[in-house]
């Protein structure tokens, strides 16, 4: 279990897609702070996954200072929006693999991303980071909201992400730069389309299914040992193995199934070109499986020499879990920029 310290002024809200689909998302630090920090999370996970990185950034409420990417805690508090995914954590389920006549979409999760900025932070500057999934929301939430980008955003995050379909090693191979793809990856692509295709479930039901499969399993100690070899670095903390492989095991297996396909279409490269203005710090594990430095190094090739590239050695996919101090550094740097 991550353990964390909670911060005392924490509010949580429910937040409406424009399809209606609630969004929860947890608001931390004061609501007059001169700066406002939205935090996306990866597939399959949720908003839990940055609880490591809060007690480091600066909200007034931190024990302990950001001093790796020069952050500390004494520069004046930020306010800090972490919400869920559609179909993750305690946001809405939306089981159907198309959303109003639109397949699911990074797209949509940009809509989304968009719904609660405007509910949440209306107005004042604003720093988004996202982690893969949310990374790449945020990549089209530029493009979506060229108003927003030119007006308000003081800076972005992007962590352990990709601009277009991930080359890592359940990540569709294609263009020019890419090699075949492997027997397993060929297997995982056509069980993540099974899944897809399962007929939607009541929300209770689906709720209690990934996690009922998940005890099925011979052991759950292969499970999280084949979390922790996908997910994590060699230095990483069997806690954090333990959590992301039950934030896994709590999301719906449609969902699974159905944001994978959103993750394979995915292409985002020309909305680069919409932060070119804006401070960007990009940051990757030296060890990431799933979107390895090259494809870090592809979004920091394609954004001004301003841009910061980090690539945190022997770390893998899960920098929030496991680089924390290093995260929130290169955050509360840009929230320190934003001011």
């Amino acid at each position: 279990m991550v353990r964390v310290e909670t911060p005392r002024r924490t509010t949580t809200h429910c937040v409406f897609a424009s399809d209606g689909t609630p969004l929860s998302a947890e608001v931390h630090g004061p609501d007059d702070a001169p700066v406002t920090l939205v935090l996306a999370h990866g597939w399959c996970l949720d908003r839990t996954s940055w609880a490591p990185v809060l007690p480091h950034l600066p909200t007034g409420e931190s024990r302990g200072g950001a001093s790796e990417g020069g952050g500390t805690d004494e520069a004046p508090p930020a306010r800090v929006v972490a919400y869920d995914h559609r179909g993750h954590g305690r946001s809405g389920r939306d089981h159907r693999p198309r959303v109003r006549g639109a397949r699911a979409s990074i797209r949509t999760l940009a809509d989304d991303l968009s719904a609660v900025i405007d509910r949440l932070a209306p107005e004042g500057p604003l720093v988004l980071a996202g982690h893969s999934m949310g990374g790449m929301t945020i990549m089209a939430l530029a493009a979506l909201r060229p108003d927003l980008v030119r007006d308000r955003l003081a800076g972005v995050a992007l962590v352990s992400t990709a601009a277009r379909s991930a080359q890592g090693v359940l990540g569709p191979r294609s263009g020019p730069r890419s090699g075949p793809r492997s027997g397993a990856a060929r297997v995982f692509t056509l069980g993540m389309r099974v899944l897809a295709a399962i007929p939607p479930l009541p929300v209770e039901r689906a709720d209690r299914l990934p996690e009922r499969l998940r005890r099925l399993a011979p052991r759950e100690a292969w499970g999280i040992e084949r979390s922790r070899r996908l997910l994590f670095g060699h230095d990483s903390d069997p806690s954090h193995h333990r959590a992301a492989h039950r934030m896994i095991g709590r999301t719906a297996l449609r969902t699974v199934g159905a944001w994978y396909g959103a993750l394979s279409a995915h292409d985002e490269v020309a909305s680069l070109a919409a932060l070119h203005d804006v401070p960007v710090r990009v940051l990757v594990g030296e060890r990431d499986r799933l979107t390895p430095p090259r494809d870090a190094r592809l979004i920091a090739d394609a954004l001004p020499p301003t841009a910061v590239l980090d690539v945190m050695p022997h770390a893998g996919h899960m920098l929030p879990m496991e680089r924390p101090v290093a995260v929130a550094g290169h955050l509360a740097a840009l929230l320190e920029e934003a001011r």
